[in-house]
């Protein structure tokens, strides 16, 4: 029964929902591995899913004590929908996001829930490996950026003022003139600058699973799409890897994965759907002649030679899958490397430019007395 709570002038607030969402919010990734992690022992020594997730409520909610309890709530509502002939990939459907989903989605085809989910434990420790190496690589830049618009805003509103008092600004120029300008347009430059910047941010957000069409090909190079990239990319790999190694055929496998598939994932499915539906094509040849690069050109040149064998296809597209996601790892950490490079570069470009501005300024008043 759903619990709202009523507010004047019609309006009402569905408690239970926002308890749903609340509860969606904790169910992070690192809880989410602890779950797999329960369910992939327990399945890999013989028990049923249903046992399985009957046995983690049993612990999470510590004997039936405690069953609102995050994780004990939510493995008993996988419990119930599976209970109920609902595939697994579907049940937890509203809790995991989809690339998490899309390999669950191969336990339903092979059998193996065990593997589906060690697929997803690695797929999702290779992601929180990525973000650790960006959260790390990104501090010192992080750093420098914000001592940058410190600096920046120190100058514009003591340093230049100050000198404004004892030097007429008919005695401004070059340098100390840009200087004098960036003072006095503080507000309408630096304000601006910060909610372009917060838009600029949200719109790259909103961007990396929706945007589709060639130029993104070209993005999908740079962080953070190229992260979106290695992340889909190697869930992908193993996904098809685990179908293909049940027997299951191509197209039905591409069917499967467009489950929950995000605009830019459909995107690349649907086009190498398309050209393994003309004929006389593999997996390999449809991704490269798909020209959207997916997982990148390199892997498909690989794959396209992989495939000539199909008897080991399979085992070389898990292998693949694998090193593309510990290869991102080291390309994300290179990538933000040099981007903190940039920015520490940028700093030093900063405070060469006030330097400069002060020496000219100190000049100027030497000059004139």
């Amino acid at each position: 029964m759903a619990l709202n709570l009523n507010l004047p002038f019609g309006l009402h607030i569905d408690i239970a929902s926002m308890m749903l969402q609340y509860r969606k919010i904790r169910f992070n990734a690192g809880k989410r591995i602890k779950v797999y992690e329960m369910l992939e022992s327990l399945t890999s020594q013989g028990n049923s899913i249903n046992d399985a997730l009957a046995l983690v409520y049993e612990i999470t909610s510590e004997d039936g004590k405690k069953p609102n309890k995050l994780l004990a709530y939510i493995t008993k509502d996988w419990y119930d929908q599976i209970r109920g002939t609902v595939p697994l990939s579907d049940a937890v459907a509203e809790w995991v996001p989809a690339r998490e989903r899309m390999a669950i989605s191969a336990s339903g085809k092979t059998g193996n829930i065990a593997a589906a989910l060690r697929d997803v434990i690695f797929i999702m420790k290779g992601e929180q490996d990525i973000k650790s190496a960006i959260k790390g690589a990104l501090k010192e830049p992080a750093m420098y950026l914000v001592m940058s618009f410190a600096l920046y805003y120190v100058f514009a509103t003591d340093v230049i003022p100050q000198f404004k008092t004892i030097l007429p600004e008919d005695k401004w120029g070059g340098l100390p003139y840009v200087a004098l300008w960036l003072s006095e347009h503080l507000a309408q430059t630096f304000i601006p600058a910060v909610f372009i910047m917060i838009f600029i941010i949200i719109a790259i957000i909103f961007s990396i699973p929706r945007w589709t069409g060639r130029i993104r090909v070209t993005f999908d190079n740079i962080p953070p799409w190229s992260v979106y990239r290695i992340l889909i990319g190697g869930s992908f790999l193993l996904t098809y890897s685990s179908l293909k190694r049940s027997g299951v055929s191509d197209n039905n496998i591409l069917t499967l994965l467009t489950k929950g598939a995000s605009p830019w994932l459909m995107e690349r499915i649907m086009a190498t759907r398309h050209i393994l539906a003309l004929g006389n094509k593999n997996l390999g040849d449809a991704l490269y002649e798909s020209g959207l690069e997916f997982p990148s050109k390199d892997t498909t040149i690989v794959l396209r030679a992989y495939a000539r064998n199909p008897s080991t296809f399979d085992e070389k597209l898990e292998i693949v899958g694998r090193e593309w996601l510990k290869d991102g790892v080291q390309k994300t950490q290179n990538t933000i490397s040099t981007l903190g490079v940039i920015i520490q570069l940028f700093f030093y470009g900063v405070i060469a430019f006030f330097g400069a501005v002060l020496s000219l300024l100190e000049l100027q008043l030497m000059t004139q007395n």
